[in-house]
C-alpha cells in the first residue's frame, strides 16, 4: 500500500475590510478626534486583524517627517492635519479644507502568501466655527473731552469640540485696520489712540481679514465698537488694578519683577501713562512684623523695590505694600488735569 501526494496552491484571499465611517467633521485644531474602527475579515467573517499590519498616510503630503521621538509622521499639505505612519490618530490642523487618510493593509510575512494587501481611505472634514470675538475694554468705549485713550483690542477665538473650557486662540491669524464710520466730528482716530473732541456718539468700524495663508481658511468680517463721548464736569475717577494681590518670593532671591499696579478710569481704560504710581511699605521703615516660623519680631527691609526690581534680604515674614497714584502734572498736556487720585489700597 501507498499514498500519493498532490501539492497544490492556495489562491490568496482578498480580506474584507470594513470602516467604522468614511468620513466625518472636525473643527479646526480640536484636541481629540475619534478615528473610525477598522474590522478585518476572512470569506467566513472570521476577524483576522492580527494577521496584517497597518500603515497610515495623508493623501496630500509630500514625504514622511520624523517628530521628536522618532516616530514617521505624514501631514496635509491642505489643512496642516497630521498622522503618525504606524499608530495613526490624527492631529486637525489649522486650516480648513478635506484631509484624506489612505490607510495601507499588508499581510505580516507569515501570511503573505494566503491573502493580498488592500487600501483603504477615509476623509476628514476640518470645518470653520464660529468665531467668539472679545473686546477690551468693551463694545462701548467711554470718555470725556480732550480725553486721549487707546484703541480697543480683539480677541478672536472658539471653543474646543471635546473640551469647551479650551479656547483656541487665532487672534494672531487676522490683520485688522479699523475707521471712524460714523461721528467723526465727536472723535479722530491717530496711531492707535482716540481722540474724544465733542460731546456726541461715534462708530468703530473694524475690518479683520485673514492673513494670505489663511485665506481659504477665515473668510473677511467686520465689527462695530461704539464711542461715547461726554462733557468734562468733575476728575474723571480711577482705580488701581492688579493681576493678582498676592506674590510669594523666598528668603535671599536674586532680583525679581514684583507686582505692579495697573490704572484704569471709571469707564475701563487704561489710563496708567497719565498716573505717577507710589508706595509705602514697611520694606522702607522701622516697622516690626512677627515671623510665622519663630513667633519672634524683626525688621523687614528690602534693599531695591520699583516697577521692575525688586531683591529682599534677610527677612522671613508677610509684609503688605500699598499702592496711590496721582496724575503727573504736565501743563503741555491737557490729560493731567482729568483725572482724580486714587486712595491707597
Amino acid at each position: 500500500m501507498f499514498c500519493v501526494f498532490f501539492q497544490g496552491s492556495w489562491a490568496q484571499q482578498t480580506p474584507i475590510v470594513t470602516l467604522g465611517f468614511s468620513e466625518q467633521n472636525a473643527r479646526l485644531s480640536q484636541l481629540k478626534f475619534d478615528e473610525p474602527t477598522i474590522t478585518i475579515q476572512d470569506a467566513t467573517n472570521a476577524i483576522i486583524s492580527s494577521r496584517f499590519r497597518i500603515t497610515y498616510k495623508m493623501k496630500a503630503s509630500a514625504n514622511y517627517t520624523l517628530d521628536l521621538d522618532g516616530r514617521a509622521i505624514s501631514t496635509d499639505t491642505i489643512t496642516d492635519t497630521s498622522i503618525m505612519q504606524l499608530y495613526g490618530r490624527p492631529q486637525i490642523g489649522d486650516k480648513a479644507g478635506d484631509a484624506t487618510v489612505e490607510i495601507s493593509i499588508k499581510p505580516l510575512d507569515v501570511y503573505a502568501s494566503l491573502y493580498t494587501s488592500v487600501d483603504t481611505s477615509y476623509v476628514i472634514h476640518v470645518q470653520v466655527p464660529t468665531l467668539d470675538v472679545e473686546v477690551t475694554p468693551s463694545e462701548t468705549i467711554k470718555a470725556i473731552v480732550g480725553q486721549v485713550v487707546s484703541e480697543p483690542t480683539f480677541k478672536l477665538s472658539y471653543p474646543d469640540v471635546y473640551d469647551l473650557s479650551v479656547k483656541h486662540d487665532v487672534t494672531t491669524v487676522f490683520e485688522d485696520f479699523g475707521v471712524v464710520s460714523s461721528g467723526i466730528e465727536y472723535i479722530s482716530l491717530s496711531n492707535g489712540n482716540i481722540t474724544a473732541t465733542l460731546p456726541g456718539n461715534a462708530t468703530l468700524t473694524y475690518t479683520f481679514t485673514p492673513k494670505p495663508e489663511y485665506a481659504n481658511t477665515f473668510k473677511p468680517f467686520t465689527k462695530d465698537v461704539a464711542v461715547s463721548v461726554q462733557g468734562y464736569t468733575e476728575p474723571i475717577k480711577t482705580h488701581i488694578v492688579f493681576d493678582q494681590t498676592e506674590q510669594k518670593v523666598y528668603r535671599y532671591p536674586e532680583s525679581y519683577v514684583p507686582l505692579w499696579p495697573k490704572v484704569f478710569d471709571e469707564f475701563g481704560n487704561d489710563v496708567t501713562k497719565y498716573m505717577n504710581i507710589v508706595f509705602s511699605s514697611p520694606y522702607f521703615s522701622s516697622y516690626d512684623v512677627i515671623f510665622p516660623q519663630t513667633g519672634k519680631s524683626g525688621p523687614l527691609r528690602a534693599d531695591i523695590y520699583s516697577s521692575t526690581l525688586a531683591q529682599h534680604s534677610n527677612a522671613v515674614g508677610d509684609v503688605n505694600i500699598s499702592f496711590s497714584a496721582a496724575p503727573i502734572f504736565d501743563p503741555l498736556n491737557p490729560m493731567s488735569s482729568l483725572f482724580a487720585s486714587i486712595a491707597v489700597r
